[in-house]
Order: structure tokens, then sequence, then C-alpha cells
């Protein structure tokens, strides 16, 4: 089994890359061209420079690949500005459900986030069933994750798994 790991330099990726490794996975690695490769060190990955801002370099990416781990993200939100947050978080994941759906990939595994849920009622859980409570300029990194995991809700009903 090839699987891509988009955000594999990040700290989540890079655990996910090792991961993989250790079960045996082919993995390819994407990373942008100014991503330090340190995370990647050592690692027995095919790396392919792309970005998911970048549609054509994710479908050559994707190319001959079983699965597609999408981690990258910006999670940096207390110094990026919300546009950049919407961008990446969003348009990116889009950008990776359509690639996914074009290249035939067997399985799509998003990584999100807590702050996708929002903030518990007192004395509540949150789970996936709850109704995300933030107005999007309390925490735009958490709306941002919450409207990117529509994306992918959509991409399985349109056929991804």
């Amino acid at each position: 089994m090839k699987a891509l790991v988009t955000g594999s330099t990040g700290c989540v990726g890079a655990n996910v890359v090792a991961a993989l490794l250790r079960r045996g996975y082919e993995v390819r690695a994407m990373h942008r061209p100014t991503s330090r490769l340190d995370a990647l060190e050592g690692l027995e990955v095919e790396q392919v420079v792309g970005d998911i801002l970048d549609p054509p370099s994710l479908a050559r990416a994707m190319e001959e690949c079983d699965w597609v781990f999408h981690v990258a993200a910006v999670s940096d939100y207390w110094r990026t500005p919300p546009e950049v947050i919407y961008r990446v978080n969003v348009e990116g994941t889009r950008n990776v459900v359509e690639a996914a759906l074009r290249a035939g990939v067997h399985r799509l595994i998003y990584t999100s986030s807590v702050g996708a849920l929002g903030i518990p009622p007192e004395g509540r859980l949150l789970d996936e069933s709850s109704v995300f409570n933030l107005p999007p300029h309390r925490f735009p990194y958490g709306h941002s994750k919450h409207l990117a995991e529509e994306v992918v809700r959509e991409a399985v009903a349109e056929g991804l798994d």
C-alpha cells in the first residue's frame, strides 16, 4: 500500500509518516519547497514537493497512491491572519478531497482538531454530533477546521471513502 501524507514535516504529519512506515506502508511525504525537512531525516520515504493550495501538485503527488492522510493545516492561529487560516484549512482541504476523488484513492484520512467542536456548555462534553457554537471571529482556526470537516463530509457523500 502506498500512502501520501500532506503536512509530512509538521509534528503530527511526521509522526503519521513514522507510524505508517512501522506498519509497512510505502510512504510519499508531501512538503512545500520552503519546509524544513528535519522531521523526515532518516526515514525511508519518497519526498515530493507540493502544496495543498496547488491542485496540479496534488494530482501529481496522489498518482499511484492508495491512501491519503491529509494532515497539512495552519495551526499557529495566534500569529496567522484569519484569511490565510481559512484559505489553507478550508480551501486546501477542498483541493485535497477533489484531487482524491479524481485520483480514485481508496481512502482519505482527514486530521481535524478538537477546536472544530466549539466550546462545551457548562458541565457537558462535546463529541462529533455537537453543534459548533462559536462565532467565527472568536476562533477562526476552530471555525476553519469545522468548515473543513464539512468539506470532507460532502466528499464522502459524493463517494469518497
